[in-house]
C-alpha cells in the first residue's frame, strides 16, 4: 500500500499552503470533496462505502486544521481543484472523484481543468451553473419549505438562515447561520424516527467564513466545457431539494457525455444520510463497474 493511503489523517503542501486528507476504508481509490465553501468534511463521511472503497476525505483549505490562504489569495474553485490535484496524484493514478454540493462545482472545475484524468466521477446535489438565477429559485423553494412545514416554528427560520450565509462575515456568524437553515437539508428533518441522529449532526456542523466570504459566490457555468469530458459520470439528486433543485443535477446529466441520473425520491439535499443503503448501493455499484 502507498504511505499516502494508509488508513488516518495526512497532511501535504500545496504552493506553501498545508492541505490535509483523511483515508479509511480498503479497495479502489475515491476522494471526497464536501461541500460549502467553508464547511466542515464530517458531515460528508460515508461509512458504508469503505468496505469496498478507499475514501480519501478532503478537509478543503480555509477550515479545520488545514492551511489559510494569505489574505491577497481567493478561495476560487481554480485554487480548491489545485488542491485537490495535489492529492490525487499523491494518492495515486485511476481515481475516482465525489463531490456534493460546492464539492460538486469543484470537481467540475478539475475535470474541465485536467481532461482524462479520473476514472469516474459522482457528483451529488451539484449544478453546473451558479448565477442570480439560482439564488432566486433557492430563496423561493425555502419559503415554500417554510410553508409547508408552518407547524414546526424553526421553519419559518430558515429563507433568513439563507440569506446570512451567503453574508455572513465570521465563524461563528456562519456556523450559526448554517445550523439554523440544517432543517431544509432534509425531507422531513423532524421524523422522529431519525431526528435524533439529524439533531446531532446539526449540532456538529462548523464552518469557516474566510473560504464563503468572497465579495459574492463565484458565478459559474461549465455546461460546454463539461461536454469534453469522457469519464463516466454519476449524477445523484434530491427530489425534495430546495438548496439545489433536481433541475439543476438534469442539466448535468445532459452536459456530460457519460452520465447518468439517479434520483432519490424520499430524500432532499442530504441523500447520503436521509438514504444512506440506497446511496451506498447505487454509488459502489458505479465505482465497481
Amino acid at each position: 500500500m502507498r504511505p499516502e493511503l494508509t488508513p488516518g489523517t495526512h497532511r501535504l503542501t500545496v504552493n506553501g499552503v498545508v492541505q490535509r486528507y483523511h483515508v479509511h476504508g480498503a479497495g479502489p481509490v475515491c476522494v471526497v470533496h464536501p461541500g460549502g465553501p467553508g464547511l466542515s468534511w464530517g458531515y460528508l463521511r460515508l461509512p458504508h462505502l469503505e468496505p469496498s472503497n478507499t475514501m480519501v476525505y478532503v478537509e478543503p483549505i480555509g477550515t479545520g486544521e488545514s492551511g489559510r490562504l494569505p489574505e491577497t489569495d481567493r478561495y476560487t474553485l481554480a485554487r480548491y481543484a489545485t488542491h485537490l490535484r495535489a492529492i490525487v496524484e499523491a494518492v495515486g493514478g485511476g481515481t475516482a472523484l465525489l463531490g456534493h454540493a460546492h464539492g460538486g462545482s469543484v470537481v467540475q472545475q478539475y475535470l474541465t481543468t485536467y481532461l482524462d484524468s479520473v476514472r469516474a466521477v459522482v457528483l451529488v446535489c451539484s449544478t453546473p451553473v451558479g448565477n442570480e438565477e439560482l439564488v432566486r429559485e433557492t430563496e423561493e423553494n425555502l419559503s415554500r419549505f417554510a410553508e409547508q412545514q408552518a407547524r414546526h416554528g424553526e421553519a419559518a427560520d430558515v429563507a433568513t438562515a439563507y440569506l446570512d450565509v451567503l453574508t455572513a462575515t465570521s465563524d461563528y456568524t456562519l456556523t450559526h447561520a448554517l445550523r439554523r437553515l440544517f432543517p431544509a437539508y432534509f425531507r422531513d428533518y423532524w421524523d422522529s424516527r431519525a431526528h435524533g441522529r439529524y439533531f446531532k449532526l446539526r449540532s456538529d456542523i462548523t464552518a469557516w467564513a474566510a473560504p464563503s466570504n468572497r465579495e459574492g459566490f463565484e458565478r459559474t457555468d461549465f455546461r460546454d466545457r463539461l461536454a469534453r469530458v469522457r469519464a463516466p459520470a454519476l449524477v445523484i439528486c434530491g427530489a425534495w431539494d430546495p438548496i439545489i433543485g433536481p433541475r439543476w443535477s438534469r442539466a448535468l446529466e445532459v452536459s456530460l457525455p457519460e452520465s447518468r441520473l439517479v434520483q432519490f425520491r424520499d430524500s432532499a439535499h442530504m441523500p447520503h444520510i436521509e438514504e444512506p443503503a440506497a446511496f451506498s448501493r447505487v454509488v459502489t455499484d458505479f465505482l465497481s463497474q
